[in-house]
């Protein structure tokens, strides 16, 4: 089997194809695997960890509104049509799967173009450009979230939740964990994403100065850029009590099962993680993606006592602070907030996104 994967640029594009690859070489070591992705994102030395093989293209996102750079954009796509047939005919794969984000759009195309089988995981409630156009040529989209479907084809939807959700599960059970012994004080983590968030580190920068960190222990990851940008402010700021502080956090899932609280984002992966586990969290959604569909995915565990919603504007290190030390003095609604996440997660996902990858396949072997 020879499978082609394109996508790329946050972490919400990536992890769940690295779920997928790495369960599908979990059942069968002789899969041949190739990743398409930006030469400037994560993805690129993810991938090099992972030992997959990964060929970079340069491709340029659309913009929504009326700008120059589209017209940039579409030239550079059409550029890369040539590249991704090449490619494409080079590997000769069984299917072409596409996780997300511009990279993806001329290897899919392309691909449906020469009768390839295609497939696209699609995480969000409201799906992103790239995916809504290239749902009109593949031949399936996997979805994580009902809502989305109104936006595809219904013949070709297949619901499968986020594949990165049962990575985390599994992970979860395989994990050494951490007695009460060895640890005095809860676990509290604080992440903006793969990218980082520049309004929730300098909330956080501003509560480590302002207040003891005593009732938890800390860890904060800033983002690479930023870790990069204040290095020596940071190493300063982590001399105090309680407090660590990281660019990235290289092994996610091995920390998540340790972690009694987390502040983050509220994109369709970090959800996939915490109700796969039922973490805890105070959810904070950027308000610069499509549609606020992270507003969209906080507010909806939000209502159901899952999670805490602060909207960005509300942020403050006062704020903060106030809300974690409420919540970790708090057990029983730790406790009630982490079943119902829990109830919430998608822990079969990579073998229901496998089974609809094999089927196309199957599909394709029989004509």
């Amino acid at each position: 089997m020879r499978i082609m994967f394109a996508g790329g640029g946050t972490g919400g594009h990536i992890y769940p194809a690295l779920s997928v690859i790495r369960k599908l070489r979990e059942k069968d070591p002789k899969v041949a695997i190739l990743f398409i992705g930006s030469d400037r994102g994560l993805e690129k030395r993810l991938m090099k960890e992972s030992k997959i093989d990964f060929i970079p293209i340069k491709v340029q996102g659309l913009r929504r509104s009326f700008s120059w750079r589209n017209f940039q954009a579409i030239g550079k796509f059409l550029k890369t049509i040539p590249e991704a047939k090449k490619i494409i005919k080079k590997f000769k794969p069984d299917i072409v799967v596409g996780t997300g984000g511009y990279v993806s759009a001329p290897i899919l195309y392309e691909a449906s173009r020469l009768t390839i089988k295609t497939l696209i995981f699609e995480p969000n409630s409201y799906p992103g450009l790239a995916n809504r156009i290239l749902a009109k040529k593949v031949d399936c989209v996997a979805i994580s979230d009902q809502n989305s479907a109104q936006f595809f084809p219904s013949k070709k939807i297949a619901f499968t939740g986020n594949p990165r959700s049962q990575e985390v599960y599994e992970s979860s059970l395989n994990s050494v964990e951490i007695s009460k012994g060895n640890i005095k004080l809860p676990q509290v983590l604080i992440f903006g994403g793969s990218l980082g968030a520049l309004k929730i580190n300098e909330a956080t920068e501003q509560m480590i100065q302002s207040y003891k960190i005593k009732n938890f222990n800390l860890i904060f990851a800033t983002g690479r850029r930023y870790y990069d940008a204040k290095k020596n402010f940071f190493e300063k700021l982590q001399k105090k009590e309680n407090v660590t502080i990281k660019p990235y956090i290289d092994h996610m899932l091995d920390l998540l099962p340790q972690i009694s609280l987390m502040i983050c984002r509220s994109g369709a992966t970090t959800i996939a993680e915490l109700t796969a586990l039922g973490v805890p969290a105070i959810l904070i959604p950027s308000p610069n993606v499509t549609h606020d569909h992270q507003t969209y995915n906080a507010t909806t565990l939000s209502n159901l006592n899952a999670a805490i919603l602060l909207p960005e504007d509300q942020l403050s290190a006062a704020k903060l602070y106030k809300l974690i030390n409420e919540l970790i003095s708090d057990s029983k609604k730790l406790s009630i907030m982490k079943k119902n996440a829990f109830k919430l997660g998608q822990r079969h996902a990579t073998d229901h996104f496998i089974e609809v990858l094999k089927k196309l396949i199957n599909e394709d072997s029989r004509k």
